[in-house]
């Protein structure tokens, strides 16, 4: 049962927090509310899906307003025929070749992670490219402040680390990156200490 909700994020906040322009204490407080909150936690998706589709559109629409500069026609308008179409090719490919690529703004895949004592655990699977919600089992762990939760990979590098508080339904974190494919590992500290690892393997989208 979701516990009593005194109030709900206010748009602005949640906004901003879509758009990782939010910190400090006022993020931790976002993070800390999405713990209870499925009406935020919708809410947050609706916003994660607006930032994605405005940040694909955004470039199409200020490329379509940008005038052609008028040096371009004097230039053409003074070349011959026979030089402009094979000049034209050239700069065009150069061009392209030094142009960015269409930035894709990364989802949210919410996984749980659960401590299989004595049993064969099956590592949990996620599609890679996306951000994670990740809900930690906290059965069994000593009851701190804090917890910091840190994501490796196969070698061991990190990736990302962050905090959170104990919910009753675990630990919760919510990643700013995105993970690439293949093995990972969420650790979990109380100071320096760890406490658990969860395995976790991302797979390239099909």
């Amino acid at each position: 049962m979701e516990p009593h909700i005194e109030a709900h994020i206010s748009e602005d906040d949640l906004e901003l927090y879509a758009l990782g322009r939010l910190r400090g204490s006022a993020a931790e407080q976002v993070e800390e509310h999405l713990l209870f909150c499925s009406h935020c936690q919708t809410e947050l998706e609706n916003w994660d899906e607006f930032v994605r589709a405005f940040r694909i559109a955004a470039p199409k629409v200020t490329a379509a307003r940008k005038p052609q500069p008028p040096v371009w026609k004097e230039w053409l308008s003074r070349m011959r025929l026979e030089y402009a179409a094979p000049v034209l090719a050239m700069a065009a490919f150069g061009v392209m070749a030094f142009l960015p690529r269409e930035y894709k703004e990364p989802g949210l895949a919410s996984v749980s992670l659960i401590s299989m004592r004595g049993e064969a655990e099956t590592v949990p699977k996620v599609v890679a490219g996306n951000r994670l919600h990740l809900t930690l089992d906290a059965r069994g762990l000593p009851e701190v402040p804090v917890y910091t939760v840190e994501i490796v990979d196969a070698k061991g590098t990190q990736l990302w680390t962050g905090q959170s508080k104990l919910a009753p339904n675990g630990i919760a974190v919510t990643t700013s990156i995105a993970v690439s494919a293949g093995q990972h590992w969420i650790r979990v500290y109380a100071a320096d200490q760890l406490l658990r690892e969860f395995g976790l393997l991302a797979e390239a989208p099909q």
